[in-house]
């Protein structure tokens, strides 16, 4: 399926680029035990997610839907973690007055 979307893709002059769950992991350093543990530290750095932190769950549990914000964010973070280094431009951080 990433083949026919990144082909896509390149048919539309459109740049794809791929985040493993290995890449979020390392944007968490310290905290990528498990899912419930990025998503506290998630909560913590972004307070309006605060309120939609579902309770850690056991292991008969099922996976709470409100998993999945979290697991957006954390997607986001790891993207501009490993990749908006490269793309930023230092003239566009301190616009002249």
């Amino acid at each position: 399926m990433a083949d026919s979307i990144e082909k896509r893709a390149e048919n539309h002059r459109v740049p794809v680029r791929f985040v493993t769950r290995a890449m979020v992991k390392s944007a968490f350093t310290g905290h990528e035990r498990n899912k419930h543990e990025i998503a506290c530290v998630l909560a913590a750095r972004f307070p309006e997610l605060a309120s939609k932190l579902p309770p850690k769950r056991k292991c008969w549990q099922s996976e709470d839907y409100r998993m999945s914000l979290f697991e957006a964010a954390a997607l986001g973070v790891a993207y501009f973690a490993r990749f908006a280094k490269r793309t930023s431009n230092p003239s566009t951080k301190n616009p002249a007055p």
